[in-house]
């Protein structure tokens, strides 16, 4: 009887199996860890601008009205200001609350760095906030 010998199989097969097996979930495992980074750092500067808006008081209202309220479109401009970094972007700015907090919805488009030509269109991350104005009396 003769044994058949097979010489190289096993290089192939590795090589069939990095191919197609281990190198896509490793890819998919860094576009993951890089998809949670990038929502990390949304919230993270959305509640930065939500929480830095509600301080634009507006200083004509505080001297009539002895109360204090938000200044719309300062307030605005300083979400904005935080939030234009990595194509972030304010989605929904609303004063609430009678002027004494502020709703800010940001978003930022993300493409994934290594699965481009599976994924070609860019994941959109979209995070809401709310931040109220505090007032102390004296």
């Amino acid at each position: 009887m003769k044994t058949l010998k097979f010489n190289g199989q096993v290089l192939v097969l590795f090589s069939l199996m990095l191919m197609f097996a281990m190198l896509p979930l490793a890819s998919l495992l860094i576009d993951t860890s890089y998809l949670a980074y990038q929502h990390i750092k949304l919230t993270m500067y959305t509640y930065k601008a939500a929480e830095d808006a509600t301080q634009q008081i507006d200083i004509m209202y505080l001297r009539s009205q002895d109360s204090a309220k938000i200044n719309k479109q300062q307030a605005y401009s300083v979400a904005r200001s935080i939030l234009s970094y990595d194509n972030a972007w304010v989605q929904k700015f609303v004063v609430i609350n009678n002027g004494k907090g502020i709703e800010l919805e940001s978003a930022q488009r993300i493409t994934l760095p290594m699965f481009p030509t599976f994924f070609p269109k860019a994941a959109v991350l979209k995070i809401k906030a709310y931040a109220y104005l505090q007032e102390y009396s004296h």
